[in-house]
This record gives structure tokens, C-alpha cells and sequence, in this order.
């Protein structure tokens, strides 16, 4: 058995994944926004553009509220797709509940033993990137940074039970991302957050209430997150944020 991602962002090259490897069954995790420039800004924009990864006749898993989705449904009968819905696994954080369920929908349809499953997969060890609270100096830093689109971001920054008013926003920045920059700058700007750190390359234009921190070594950014809580959202493997996640874990900071 092989598990793979399909990446492509421009929906003219959705399809070839399924045209190539022919699944026995394909997940689509949401259809949050995202990728803006190819996808569109709505919810039916995005499931448009990813429905042509979607083969005809084939298997799809979804999240059970996107199942019940009148735009889902309907493209599910113009091309004859069976549609797998998954629940969320409770006592999980956010990100985890939604995407084991939908690991637990394939597995099951696959025929696999659903409860030696889900115990494997509890027991698996946490991703490089995944959401954790690390300790930065006499700081904190909620590393969202793996979650690209808003809305996910807001689960995991509620989970912390932490107040806006006491907490920074630390975007990191991709300027082949100026899409999902925007996504996320209206967000960034609506709620009272202490302050707005952006890293990474420089966005389009300098807003209101967004600071753009000049860049440094991972030493330097731990000393200006030092003494305060801060959320970590915008896009992983890019820059500092992981090279901070692993150097904190490793006990290497110097401030």
C-alpha cells in the first residue's frame, strides 16, 4: 500500500494524480480557503478546483460536515462518487481529531481493523512540525505554523485557553504565499491581538497594527519572542519557525 499527497496547486493539474495512480480511495481534508490566486476566496471555489482530483466512479472520504454539504452532494452524483463520511476522534487536539478520523475512514474501507488502527495511530510519534507550546526563553510560542488556513489556526490558538489581549500574532511569511498572506491579514487585523510580528520575506505592502521584524539567527528571534505569549501561524518549512522548534527542543537557544 502506498499513501500519497497530491501537491499540485493548479486545478489543471489536479486530475493527474488520480489519472496516474488510479486510488481506492482519495481524502480531501476541507475545503477551508486557501491558495487564493488558483483556487478562488470561497468554500465552492476551492471544492470547484480540487473536485478534479475527484476520478469518476471512484472513493471519496470526507469530514462528515462536509458530507452533509449541499455543493458535495451534488458533485458526488454528477460523477458517481461514493462518499465515505468521517467523524471526529473526541479527546484530540483539533487538527488530529479531523485528520484521524479521516485515516480511520480509509483504513475501514480498506478492510483493516478498525480498533488496532486507531491505537496505532494514537501511538504514532508527533510530526516535526506539529502543533505544540514551546517554552522560548520566559516566553511561550503556540507553534501553528503547519496550519495553512485560518480557520484552523483559530482552533489551535482557542486551545490554549490563552486571552488576545495578552498574546502576539508571529506570521512567517512566503512571498510565493501572498495569497494565503492575505487570507490571514484580515484575521490578523479584526481581533485585539498584544501585536502582529511578521517574519520572513517582506510582505506586499506594510499595514496597520503589522510589524515586520527585519530578520536575524534563531537566537535573535527567541530574544524579541522572549518574556511574552505568542502564536505562530503562516507557513512551516520556510525560514526560522522550525529551525526555532527543533533548537528549543534541543536545548540550544542562547539569549
Amino acid at each position: 500500500a502506498v499513501v500519497l499527497e497530491n501537491s499540485a496547486v493548479s486545478p489543471e493539474l489536479q486530475g493527474l494524480c488520480a489519472l496516474w495512480l488510479n486510488p481506492a480511495v482519495t481524502v480531501l481534508t476541507n475545503i477551508r480557503p486557501d491558495h487564493e490566486a488558483f483556487w478562488g476566496p470561497g468554500e465552492l471555489d476551492v471544492l470547484r478546483a480540487l473536485s478534479r482530483a475527484l476520478p469518476r466512479g471512484g472513493v471519496v472520504a470526507v469530514p462528515a460536515e462536509l458530507a452533509e454539504n449541499p455543493a458535495m452532494r451534488l458533485l458526488a452524483e454528477e460523477k458517481n462518487l461514493a462518499v465515505l463520511p468521517a467523524q471526529k476522534i473526541p479527546g484530540l487536539p483539533p487538527h488530529l481529531s479531523a485528520n484521524m478520523g479521516l485515516a480511520l475512514a480509509a483504513c475501514r474501507f480498506c478492510g483493516l481493523d478498525e480498533g488496532r488502527c486507531l491505537e496505532s495511530m494514537k501511538r504514532l510519534p508527533p510530526d516535526l512540525a506539529d502543533f505544540r507550546v514551546l517554552g522560548v526563553g520566559g516566553g511561550e510560542l503556540a507553534f501553528a505554523f503547519s496550519a495553512n488556513d485560518v480557520v484552523t489556526t483559530e482552533e489551535l490558538f482557542r486551545s490554549t485557553g490563552w486571552r488576545r489581549e495578552d498574546t502576539g500574532v508571529l506570521f512567517n511569511h512566503r512571498s510565493d504565499r501572498v495569497d494565503r498572506f492575505r487570507c490571514f491579514e484580515g484575521w490578523m487585523r479584526a481581533h485585539p491581538w498584544r501585536e502582529v510580528l511578521i517574519i520572513g520575506d517582506r510582505p506586499p505592502r506594510a499595514r496597520r497594527r503589522c510589524d515586520f521584524w527585519r530578520g536575524g539567527d534563531v537566537n535573535a528571534l527567541a530574544r524579541r519572542l522572549d518574556g511574552a505569549r505568542w502564536l505562530g501561524c503562516g507557513n512551516t518549512v520556510y525560514g526560522l519557525p522550525l529551525v526555532l522548534k527543533l533548537t528549543c527542543e534541543e536545548g540550544g537557544l542562547r539569549l
